[in-house]
């Protein structure tokens, strides 16, 4: 796994012992306070600025997120998460929201079908609708990086092992489940009762 050190004002690549090491991680974006983002649906969840970045927590079967307004198209988001995930489809990711619908798209790790990466359409934070893309049996990585793209035409998602490389794992029209008006990050334990912990620890906005 990889090991992060706190340099004062971001999370980086801890340099390995015994070695002169690499050039690592480039150092990760800390995300705005929490005093910057509006609350989605927070519930019962509460949220927490931490060293190095901000953190959620809930046991409901909900999405609680931390929302922005959606930037002009085109653009890129870039997110790591540090995940404690407890419960059968415990969730937390990059969450975009329409006022005009209400409706929800997630894309998120989940602990569900043995750790999994997933695009979900939600009609509300408590109403699921579907799974059009699941990725299963991979376990939930610490930090998990979760990358998502509005070119004007399509939403691209991606996933990194390191924050530089990206895999593109699913696509679709930017319009084909909502007309997004907010993208922040979130949490939900699908099944209710258990538990999400969540570090957002890196955030990155860019012109793409």
């Amino acid at each position: 796994g990889q090991v992060l050190t706190y340099n004062g004002s971001a999370w980086v690549n801890a340099t390995p012992s015994g070695g002169s090491g690499g050039s690592g991680l480039y150092p990760l974006n800390p995300p705005p306070s929490l005093s910057s983002w509006t609350w989605l649906n927070q519930g019962t969840a509460t949220g927490q600025d931490v060293q190095g970045g901000v953190s959620l927590r809930t046991r409901a079967a909900a999405w609680s997120c931390l929302m922005q307004a959606v930037p002009s198209p085109p653009w890129t988001v870039s997110a790591a998460l540090l995940p404690v995930l407890v419960g059968g489809y415990a969730q937390t990711g990059i969450v975009l929201s329409s006022t005009d619908s209400g409706r929800l798209l997630t894309f998120v790790c989940s602990r569900g079908n043995g750790g999994m990466i997933e695009v979900g359409q939600w009609h509300s934070p408590t109403t699921f609708s579907s799974a059009p893309r699941q990725m299963t049996g991979i376990g939930v990585a610490t930090p998990t990086w979760l990358q998502l793209t509005d070119d004007g035409a399509e939403h691209r998602m991606c996933i990194s092992a390191d924050g530089q490389y990206w895999e593109e794992v699913y696509r679709q029209s930017r319009t084909a489940w909502l007309n997004p008006t907010s993208i922040g990050w979130g949490v939900n334990v699908a099944d209710g009762g258990q538990l999400v912990l969540s570090t957002l620890v890196s955030w990155n906005v860019s012109s793409s």
